[in-house]
């Protein structure tokens, strides 16, 4: 669903990824004009693995917007409009454990916060 103009995404039923998009393994969500992630979107998704956000307008990332996402390995955050990161965004125990690629570049940061990255075993 890369290259629309998606500027919100649906609420979804509880569980959603536990069913019948289970086996989704890259969610490309690129270049729309998404500014907000709906909470626990992602949640209980047990096999993406790549997540595609880039190039869309996201200011503001929430604890928990990445929650349950045991197997991602790249978060693509290239290109938004985000200014500042909560401490504990990344705050997941298996988001720690699989991520590999992190790309928050093009974004309007000044500062990351102290031990934003804490945790981490295979970031590169």
């Amino acid at each position: 669903v890369s290259h629309n103009k998606l500027q919100a995404l649906p609420a979804l039923p509880p569980k959603v990824f536990q069913s019948g998009v289970s086996k989704l393994e890259i969610l490309d969500l690129a270049e729309n004009e998404l500014s907000t992630l709906p909470a626990l979107f992602f949640c209980c998704n047990l096999s993406i693995r790549s997540l595609k956000l880039e190039g869309n307008r996201l200011q503001r990332l929430h604890s928990g917007d990445f929650r349950g996402l045991s197997c991602l390995e790249e978060l693509n955050l290239q290109q938004n409009q985000l200014a500042n990161l909560d401490a504990d965004v990344f705050d997941d125990h298996n988001l720690k454990r699989s991520l590999l690629k992190l790309n928050l570049g093009g974004n309007r940061i000044t500062t990351l916060p102290n031990g934003l990255f804490n945790g981490f075993r295979k970031l590169r």
